[in-house]
């Protein structure tokens, strides 16, 4: 990584501020942070430090659902929201100060356009995550572990340690908080769910002894269909995949003829690239930034029979414990209706997406 990239690439931090739907003040030596969630007080200097350093200020110009915001009408949100509000939904269920760190600093390794980056550098089919593979070396090339080191924390976000943080990372069908807060959040910007419900879904959600669990069969249905709709409807979409498909090759071109650098698309944000792509006179990126901004033009769902091109996503549906008369349940043992709905999300998903390129 050059030198120069953290000065001249990184927004600096101000006392006060409003970002997206979190608003954080600074006082006394402690943060206050103000969100759909309700109020977060926050006195750890480590965390201060981190959450007014330039690598996590830098997440508020990487937007969350990456390319889509340009497409779609979809509200600010942004990664520095959603990490700061894991931390934050993470200490309030009892996380180590160890384990709010690894929260907050889950996906400070994102790169610009999030991840664009898996298709750029993996195969994109939402299994693999380039950013969760550069995290380790991320978190050290960029001091972040030197900051740690002054707190005693050096190391902590290392892939041995990560899998140990069971309130932050739990595998699928199983919640976590960065699960919790992205389909918490997602469902509300997408008018799923009211603020109401989200405060009524956290009020009966417990964790206990490494297990989540729900204290209300209700509360568990209204995040679970949550997950569902973003899957179906968000995340494993033809067009999600063309257009993410389509900007990699306009990355990978402006990469190959200098117009873009290693260290800008991992150290820089989402505009400052985005701006430079759409200016560019080459004709193969002005073809791929076509399809990414105009994608009906380009193309169609296809067919098993008739088809260009076959991508499979990640199924990312929920399947929660509630804790029942009976003991500890899943919501698909215990409801019929959401059974046969998370099956039927399930199988499209593993179906895939056959794209049909229009010339």
């Amino acid at each position: 990584m050059k030198k120069w990239a953290l000065a001249q690439l990184f927004v600096l931090y101000a006392v006060g501020f409003c970002w997206a739907d979190v608003t954080i003040h600074e006082h006394d030596g402690c943060m206050t942070i103000d969100s759909i969630y309700g109020r977060d007080e926050i006195d750890e200097p480590v965390l201060i430090a981190l959450i007014k350093s330039p690598m996590m200020q830098r997440l508020k110009k990487i937007r969350q659902y990456g390319i889509a915001y340009y497409i779609d009408t979809i509200p600010e949100y942004t990664r520095f929201e959603h990490s700061v509000m894991v931390m934050a939904m993470s200490r309030r269920f009892g996380a180590s100060l160890q384990e709010q760190v690894a929260a907050l600093l889950h996906d400070v390794s994102h790169t610009a356009f999030s991840h664009v980056a898996d298709y750029l550098f993996r195969n994109g089919d939402g299994k693999t995550s380039y950013q969760d593979d550069m995290h380790e070396w991320f978190i050290e090339v960029t001091g972040i572990n030197a900051l740690l080191a002054e707190y005693g924390m050096k190391g902590i976000c290392s892939d041995y340690h990560k899998h140990t943080y069971r309130i932050l990372e739990q595998d699928l069908p199983d919640l976590c908080t960065d699960r919790i807060e992205y389909n918490l959040k997602g469902g509300h910007i997408e008018n799923l769910l009211t603020t109401e419900q989200v405060k009524a879904i956290l009020n009966d959600l417990r964790y206990k002894d490494g297990q989540w669990f729900f204290v209300r069969e209700e509360a568990a249905l209204l995040i679970s269909q949550v997950s569902l709709q973003l899957t179906e409807h968000t995340f494993c979409t033809c067009h999600n995949f063309f257009t993410y498909r389509s900007m990699a090759t306009a990355l990978k071109r402006a990469m190959a003829i200098g117009l873009c650098s290693m260290d800008e698309l991992c150290f820089s944000y989402d505009d400052m690239i985005w701006n430079r792509l759409n200016k560019s006179e080459d004709v193969e990126i002005r073809q791929a930034m076509d399809c990414v901004l105009h994608w009906k033009d380009h193309c169609i769902q296809g067919t098993p029979e008739s088809y260009d091109l076959h991508i499979k996503g990640k199924f990312r549906g929920i399947n929660p414990w509630v804790k029942t008369d009976a003991g500890f349940e899943r919501l698909t043992d215990i409801n019929p209706a959401y059974k046969q709905e998370y099956e039927r999300v399930r199988q499209y998903v593993s179906v895939g997406c056959y794209l049909k390129y229009i010339e």
